[in-house]
């Protein structure tokens, strides 16, 4: 588990029902340029970076943490769920170079955590009952009344990535497709929630936010763009 203590952030509250997405996009080969650059880093590390970087900055914080999916397909293959949720340190404290290496061994660090023998027996298939989805519904419903949407949690943004591989072969309507975004949910405690996908050379980062949450969404785009230019050594837009 990590070492610091739950916190909540501005983008932490109750969740008042609106969502908006916007979508920043750059170069996969500029950002993997960058990573060899920088050396032992992942696209996704600095994709991780950028995004701390530029909430910490929009947002006045000194500390975010993010959930970040990663696969699991190596670990357990008999698990209901190929994924687990990673608990990664941004380390918004850090310069771009450097908070992209800490990042990943943040990363590596929770894949180890993850092959620990008591977590992988916690992912069989008859260790958790499958339940009907009325139950999660009536737990949501609850934590709403319940106020537990507003108690303090390890993470506060969350980052999902979802390669679609090359773009050669993706129609629509007879028109190549050149670019895709996702749209993630938002609940109670999760008001930013972050997307990112990649198709061909074209990685697009898709923040949703809710507007009472989020202040001047646009100046967090512009975070982004400064962040992404800033490890790609180009001039952002």
């Amino acid at each position: 588990m990590p070492d610091f203590e739950p916190r909540s952030s501005a983008v932490n509250q109750a969740w008042s029902g609106e969502a908006v997405t916007e979508v920043v996009y750059a170069s996969v080969s500029e950002l993997r340029q960058a990573a060899k650059r920088i050396g032992e880093v992942s696209v996704n590390d600095l994709v991780l970076a950028a995004i701390g970087g530029a909430a910490a900055r929009h947002l006045g914080e000194e500390h975010l943490a993010a959930a970040v999916p990663i696969s699991i397909r190596d670990i357990s293959a008999e698990a209901r769920n190929a994924t687990a949720i990673a608990i990664v340190d941004l380390r918004v404290d850090l310069p771009a170079a450097e908070r992209c290496v800490a990042i990943h061994a943040n990363v590596a660090r929770e894949r180890a955590r993850f092959r620990l023998p008591s977590w992988a027996e916690s992912c069989q298939p008859d260790i958790l009952p499958r339940l009907p989805g009325f139950v999660y519904r009536g737990l949501a419903a609850w934590q709403r009344r319940s106020g537990a949407h507003a108690k303090p949690g390890f993470t506060q943004l969350k980052v999902s990535t979802v390669p679609k591989g090359p773009a050669d072969e993706w129609v629509l309507a007879g028109s190549p497709v050149v670019a895709n975004f996702g749209a993630p949910p938002l609940a109670d405690g999760l008001g930013l929630n972050h997307s990112v996908s990649r198709l061909g050379d074209v990685l697009g980062i898709a923040f949703v936010y809710d507007p009472k949450q989020l202040p001047a969404p646009d100046g967090y785009a512009r975070c982004l763009r400064a962040e992404l230019a800033a490890l790609t050594g180009a001039d952002a837009m």
